[in-house]
Order: structure tokens, then sequence, then C-alpha cells
């Protein structure tokens, strides 16, 4: 999945070692959620066919009886979960658009600075990230 929500991270402190708050906003944007709810939908027909059901499989969860878009996606940000793959907190965007980096990622503003992590991806990859940022290193390795 492909979640078009978006967060911020803030700084809380002058004190380097200060965590910053981080907000992920899970779901504020309407796609998120309307592809998990679709998604749902799509395995019960799939739970319905008949070889699905010749091997005894039933719906546990959210259960049957919930069936409106609203009820469906309640239940969805109930048991939501996140791996912490957090990415584009430092979008290699145009800097018009709320770019932090640019195509060599090199920091906006800042002599000598670039930033080679999983920050710069404005987008979460289908891929792990790490080998995504590893791939991210290499290339900037050579520039």
């Amino acid at each position: 999945m492909h979640p078009l929500s978006r967060g911020t991270v803030s700084i809380t402190s002058s004190d380097p070692f200060a965590p910053p708050a981080i907000n992920p906003r899970y779901f504020s944007h309407p796609y998120d959620g309307q592809v998990l709810v679709e998604s749902l939908r799509f395995n019960r027909k799939l739970l319905a066919t008949e070889p699905i059901q010749a091997l005894g499989a039933t719906e546990t969860l959210p259960g049957t009886t919930t069936e409106s878009h609203a009820d469906i996606l309640n239940f969805i940000k109930g048991v939501t979960s996140t791996e912490y793959h957090y990415v584009g907190t430092c979008a290699m965007l145009p800097k018009a658009l709320g770019g932090v980096v640019d195509a060599e990622l090199k920091v906006y503003g800042v002599d000598g600075l670039r930033v080679v992590d999983a920050s710069i991806m404005p987008l979460l990859p289908s891929a792990h990230t790490q080998a995504t940022v590893y791939a991210i290193a290499e290339k900037v390795s050579m520039a």
C-alpha cells in the first residue's frame, strides 16, 4: 500500500537530544481508508468462494454483521498498527513544493550537507526501506 496521509515531525527543544514530536496523522487522507475498506470487501468475496468455503473458513473479525463503509473503517482504524517505516520527512522535492533536498540530496540553503536515508523518499516504496536506502547511498557515493 502507498498511503497518501501525511504527518509531521517537529523539533520540540533546542536540546539536540530531545525527541521530536511525531504525528503520523494516519488515515488523514480518505484514500487510505478507502483502499483498506475495499481490500476487506474483496477478501470477503474470496472467502465466499467454493474452494475456500470447502476448507471451512469463516470471517472472525470484524464479523459479517459489520457491513457499512463507516463501520468497516472504524474497525480498521481500531486494529491498524505501524511497522515504523517512516519516509518523506526530508522529501526530495522542489523547494517550492516543500522539499528539503534536491536531486543530489543536497539540503536547500545549507552548503556541504546531504541527507542520505529514507527521509528523502517522497513516498513509501513497494520494497523494504533498508534495501532502498542502500541503493540511495550507493548512488550518492558516486556523485
